[in-house]
C-alpha cells in the first residue's frame, strides 16, 4: 500500500535557486515535514538558477534534497531529468505522491511514475495564463499540455486567472473544486478523498 504521508517534491529548480516557485516548494516541504511527512525534493543540479559546484545530495532546511544530472537545455535538459529521475524512483520501488511544481518535464516524471510505479500525480501550475498561452499556441504542445492535466490526479491552480484558462482547455468535465490558503495546503494531501480521481482543480490562494 502507498502511505498516504510520503510525498516526493519534483521541481527543475530548487535551492539555491530562490524563485517564487522554488521558495514555495522549500515552504510545504517543511511544513510537511514538521506534521510527521517523509518529504524528499527531487531536482536538477544543472538548472538555469542553480549555482555550479552544488552537492548531489544534501540537506536544504531539514529536507532532503537530491539533484539529478540533466546537463544541457531545452528538450535535452527535460529527457534526461525525466529519465534520471524515473531511474532514481524506479531503485525506491516505493508508492508515494508525486507533486510536479509546474507542468513539462516535472509533470511527466509524476505522471509516469504514478502509473508505472502507483501512488498519485499533483500538478501544480504556477505561471499565469497568459504564459501558458502563449507557451501553448501550437497544437502539439497545447495537446500535451491538456494530456498531463488529464493524467493527473489533481491540478492546483494558483489564481482564477489560470483557473478559467484551464477550463477553457475542455477540463469541464473533470470536477472543478476551491481550495484553502497556500499556507494550509497540507491538509488537502492529508484528506484521503482530496487525491483521487477523476482529476480535481484546485484554486490555492
Amino acid at each position: 500500500m502507498m502511505s498516504e504521508r510520503s510525498v516526493w517534491m519534483l521541481t527543475g529548480d530548487f535551492y539555491p535557486g530562490t524563485g517564487g516557485g522554488e521558495r514555495q516548494a522549500q515552504n510545504l516541504s517543511r511544513e510537511l515535514i514538521k506534521n510527521g511527512w517523509l518529504v524528499n525534493v527531487l531536482t536538477r543540479r544543472h538548472g538555469f538558477k542553480h549555482l555550479r559546484g552544488v552537492a548531489e545530495d544534501e540537506i536544504v532546511d531539514t529536507i532532503p534534497v537530491h539533484r539529478l544530472y540533466a546537463r544541457g537545455g531545452g528538450r535535452v535538459a527535460a529527457l534526461l531529468y525525466v529519465a534520471g529521475g524515473l531511474w532514481f524512483l524506479m531503485r525506491r520501488r516505493r508508492r508515494r505522491i508525486y507533486h510536479a511544481h509546474g507542468e513539462g518535464a516535472q509533470a511527466w516524471l509524476a505522471i509516469i511514475a504514478r502509473y508505472l510505479l502507483g501512488g498519485r500525480a499533483i500538478i501544480k501550475l504556477r505561471s499565469g495564463a497568459q504564459a501558458y498561452a502563449t507557451a501553448h499556441l501550437g497544437g502539439v504542445r497545447r495537446r500535451l499540455f491538456v494530456a498531463q492535466l488529464r493524467l493527473a490526479d489533481q491540478v492546483i491552480v494558483v489564481n482564477r486567472e489560470v483557473e478559467g484558462y484551464v477550463l477553457t482547455l475542455g477540463i469541464l468535465q473533470w470536477i472543478l473544486r476551491r481550495s484553502v490558503p497556500f499556507r494550509r495546503r497540507k491538509r488537502l494531501l492529508c484528506a484521503r478523498g482530496s487525491i483521487c480521481r477523476p482529476t480535481r482543480v484546485l484554486l490555492s490562494m
